[in-house]
């Protein structure tokens, strides 16, 4: 029972599973391994979390992993079990739908979303920094200006512009699934998938509210930049806040609640 250095502060040994239990359920730790007697014989593991969470299941399993390499490593005669360390078997202490297990998709909506959110977010609000450049660049902006007030006509170019950027993300979206087709590839949803309406409505409001800050900021940078070709250039400043999240994406997937 010889821990590692390399995941001494990731994995410890506790005493009992009643103990583990209760590490659990107080936030100490977030899962725990209940190695069968027989585990040279079986292979046998439980793991044991609170509710289900993929990435997590992932990397925690690795480092047990690794432990039991290393202990099994220091006898030749614990050989047999060193090819195949781990029969796992997981086990939740919190009810869980039954969607919720291997279920693909539990893996790839929430980056699917995600990159969704940014083609529309993103293409959208820069079609509001080219519209406000080019009308600067020709002019047309001191036309419009001299017939409605600022306010109404940033309003209009948002609604408009958003508008415009979904129904042209759509548009390029059905054409993929559409050239997909034509070349013989399928695409189909797992059998039983489904989204709850809450996530639709959510995803809409977050949309919304997404695309009204960049779009305004756009605006903002459009108003300041003489030409569209110095627009382009610092749009890298108002993005790059906006990717940064995309850098700790998986930090977010496993650790939702921390």
């Amino acid at each position: 029972q010889v821990i590692p250095e390399d995941v001494v502060d990731k994995i410890a040994l506790i005493n009992n599973e009643t103990s583990a239990r209760e590490m659990i359920s107080s936030g100490e730790i977030s899962s725990f391994f209940i190695i069968h007697a027989d585990y040279l014989q079986s292979g046998d593991i439980d793991f044991v979390q609170k509710e289900y969470n993929f990435l997590i299941s992932q990397s925690e399993t690795e480092n047990l992993r690794n432990v039991i390499v290393f202990n099994l490593m220091l006898d030749p005669s614990k050989a047999v079990r060193y090819l195949e360390p781990m029969n796992t078997n997981l086990v939740y202490l919190t009810e869980q739908k039954e969607s919720d297990f291997d279920r693909s998709e539990n893996f790839w909506l929430p980056y699917t979303v995600m990159m969704l959110f940014y083609m529309l977010i993103i293409g959208s609000s820069s079609m509001m920094l080219n519209s406000i450049t080019n009308e600067k660049k020709n002019r047309t902006m001191e036309i419009l200006l001299t017939s409605v007030a600022p306010r109404d006509l940033l309003i209009g170019k948002t609604i408009a512009l958003g508008i415009a950027g979904v129904i042209q993300s759509s548009v390029w979206l059905s054409s993929s699934f559409f050239l997909l087709t034509m070349a013989g590839q399928r695409f189909a949803l797992p059998e039983g998938f489904q989204l709850e309406a809450s996530f639709l409505v959510w995803g809409i409001i977050f949309f919304i509210l997404g695309y009204a800050l960049y779009s305004n900021l756009m605006a903002g940078l459009g108003a300041l930049v003489p030409n569209p070709k110095e627009g382009s250039q610092a749009t890298l400043v108002i993005i790059f806040p906006l990717i940064i999240p995309l850098f700790f994406s998986n930090l977010v997937a496993t650790a939702p609640n921390a």
